[in-house]
């Protein structure tokens, strides 16, 4: 059986078959066009639309979710001369928020990376091998959300991205010093 689920904002067309044929005659008689129509309108080359994805709405930046190294950077701060106070200050507690940090304060520091996604941090956590679920890190940052900004206003479906600001800085700053 092969489905195919094709939206616009004015248009919307579902095809479920069998035949295969029919289904790309079906694609190629309505969706072609319409694509056509809106690259020429907005001058932009899109992409083919695929049928089992879901659609995710824009945002005003150029991708939702940019690529980064986790591997690359969690081997970056291990290989800091401050990585045992890290240990002993921060990855060894139990505070979500120093951790969650980390992350951040790192990736603008050596990947040059300020903004990063809730998904990005749970990954960068799992990699220490304390991790951190994407949940927990969202609920962290709004608790405690003096200590960041986001690259947008909050719209229902889209993929925020987090910075650490300044009083944030100085905050991880303060954290990453050795007890006394």
């Amino acid at each position: 059986m092969h489905r195919f689920r094709y939206k616009t904002a004015d248009f919307e067309i579902e095809v479920e078959t069998a035949d295969k044929a029919f289904l790309d005659a079906c694609i190629k008689k309505y969706v072609d066009p319409i694509d056509q129509e809106e690259s020429a309108q907005d001058s932009s080359p899109k992409k083919k639309k695929s049928p089992a994805k879901r659609q995710s709405p824009k945002t005003n930046q150029p991708d939702a979710e940019e690529a980064i190294d986790v591997a690359d950077l969690v081997n970056q701060i291990q290989e800091l001369k401050e990585h045992d106070i890290l240990e002993q200050n921060i990855i060894n507690k139990h505070n979500q928020l120093a951790k969650v940090m980390l992350c951040f304060y790192y990736a603008a520091k050596l990947i040059k990376q300020e903004y990063l996604t809730t998904g990005q941090v749970e990954k960068i956590t799992d990699q220490f091998g304390m991790k951190i679920k994407v949940a927990n890190v969202s609920t962290t940052i709004k608790k405690n959300s003096k200590y960041f900004s986001t690259s947008q206003t909050r719209k229902q479906g889209a993929i925020l991205k987090y910075k650490l600001n300044q009083k944030g800085k100085l905050y991880f700053g303060e954290l990453q010093k050795p007890s006394k």
